[in-house]
């Protein structure tokens, strides 16, 4: 009887654990208001990861009315927005997206390895590298997207972890 028992707390314990795996996606929704948007990343089950653009509101749906990026997860995303020309995105990527959905912003892709030193963005006070810092009309966004981890301005907003987000509440 013990042995019962036993098996069917083991058996429960067992389901709890793996519950997560009926999870279809995780949003998460950052607002920059000296842009006046919303962007909303979306990490989805089987892979896809998309990034998505609105000013009038917060994303709650994939919509072919608003502007987004599908990208496959494992890969790095910097999103920069410039203050003063707020229709336009620039995207530094480690991997090329899927697909672009172009409604309303304009986009300027920077692959990785074009990026060079960066003096576009940053400034490098004492010509050092390691002192740069952005210059003062942009905003960046940096996404993680295997782990899920997001920051703004080097300030993180939500930190991943080795479920990349997708494991239950």
């Amino acid at each position: 009887m013990n042995k019962i028992l036993l098996l069917f707390i083991i058996a429960n314990v067992s389901i709890s654990c793996f519950s997560g795996e009926n999870i279809d996606k995780r949003d998460f929704t950052v607002y920059i208001p000296e842009i006046d948007i919303h962007v909303t990343t979306s990490k989805r089950k089987g892979g896809d990861f998309y990034v998505m653009f609105d000013n009038k509101k917060q994303i709650t749906q994939l919509s072919d009315s608003i502007d987004y990026l599908k990208f496959r997860t494992g890969g790095e995303i910097s999103i920069i927005f410039n203050t003063v020309h707020k229709d336009s995105i620039y995207i530094k990527f480690q991997f090329k997206p899927d697909s672009v959905n172009q409604v309303k912003y304009t986009y300027e892709f920077i692959d990785s390895w074009a990026w060079g030193s960066g003096e576009r963005f940053y400034d490098f006070p004492g010509n050092k590298i390691e002192n740069f810092k952005l210059k003062p009309q942009y905003r960046i966004i940096y996404i993680e997207t295997k782990y899920y981890t997001i920051e703004l301005n080097n300030k993180t907003l939500k930190k991943g972890n080795v479920f990349g987000g997708m494991q239950g509440k």
